[in-house]
């Protein structure tokens, strides 16, 4: 059995993730409905995620799709999108990977960057969409996994962007079912953590190669940030866990005044990381969270 995988790759250098298509199958409506394991950084164990939520992901530009990687690359000419395992052939005593046979009135050459891109809106129209419901209700589990691991690895980028991508989708379902805005799904769905990890443009924030933070990091985050927020009448907005002027430090502190200290670990340099210089982390231009304190979800 050949394999199917989907690639996404978003810069000329760094990382990109690897996608593994477990199941499809051709659903009542005549739409394809598909499965994926998808991995995150720092590292974890694959996770088998719903057809909802891997629809997401085969639809998101980054995947091959219309648009400019972090770069200015556009995402069709950085090997992301659909792709499957060639077959070895043994030619003049060696092997070479070779298109199968099967695939050969499907396959794309690699520098027809038309229709690479037109990919992403071609699963769009043929990859299953399930019912409103069914829709929000895998959304939302989508985005608890997500919150769920970010406070297992609270510098993580490729996870605030998995979780903003799904907000996305969100807003996306509730203008058309319910008509709301999306400072209305804003309210509904933000958690407050969100405003502590806010999404980041990767290759121009030192945060993102930051992959061995942990639990008892984010922990001691999040105890910081009660403290600034509080109960009163005024509202204060939370302090982000992002390198803004020294802003590591205010939390390294706080570990300290709470006899944490040994917990807190000191940026440091897992993979080759050309923002290391970096004194201050970049927001994501894409990013359209509103202003927490327009918002202002219960503190949990």
């Amino acid at each position: 059995m050949l394999l199917n995988l989907l690639v996404a790759s978003g810069q000329k250098t760094g990382i990109g993730h690897t996608l593994v298509i477990k199941s499809k199958e051709i659903a009542p409506d005549t739409k394809i409905r598909a499965e994926l394991v998808s991995g995150s950084m720092p590292r974890r164990q694959g996770r088998w995620e719903n057809s909802i939520l891997s629809r997401d992901y085969f639809t998101r530009d980054v995947m091959g799709g219309p648009g400019t990687g972090y770069d200015g690359t556009p995402y069709a000419k950085l090997g992301g999108g659909l792709h499957r395992w060639r077959e070895a052939v043994k030619q003049s005593g060696v092997y070479v990977n070779n298109i199968p046979t099967a695939d050969v009135s499907n396959w794309i050459k690699s520098t027809d960057y038309t229709t690479i891109a037109a990919r992403t809106g071609i699963f769009d129209q043929i990859l299953e969409l399930e019912t409103n419901e069914t829709r929000r209700t895998s959304l939302l589990e989508g985005l608890k996994n997500a919150r769920a691991y970010q406070l297992q690895h609270p510098a993580s980028c490729s996870n605030r962007d998995t979780r903003e991508a799904i907000m996305g989708e969100l807003a996306d379902l509730e203008s058309d079912d319910r008509g709301w805005d999306r400072a209305r799904t804003e309210q509904e769905y933000r958690s407050w953590e969100d405003w502590i990890f806010p999404q980041l443009d990767y290759p121009k924030s030192k945060t993102c190669c930051w992959n061995t933070t942990t639990p008892q990091m984010a922990q001691i985050i999040l105890d910081y940030n009660r403290q600034v927020v509080g109960s009163g009448w005024t509202c204060h907005e939370p302090v982000p866990f992002v390198e803004k002027d020294g802003g590591y430090e205010a939390f390294h502190q706080y570990a300290i005044q709470t006899g944490r200290g040994t917990q807190w670990r000191a940026w440091s340099e897992d993979d080759p990381c050309a923002q290391r210089a970096a004194v201050n982390d970049t927001p994501s231009s894409n990013l359209e969270m509103q202003p927490y304190c327009d918002i202002n979800p219960t503190v949990q």
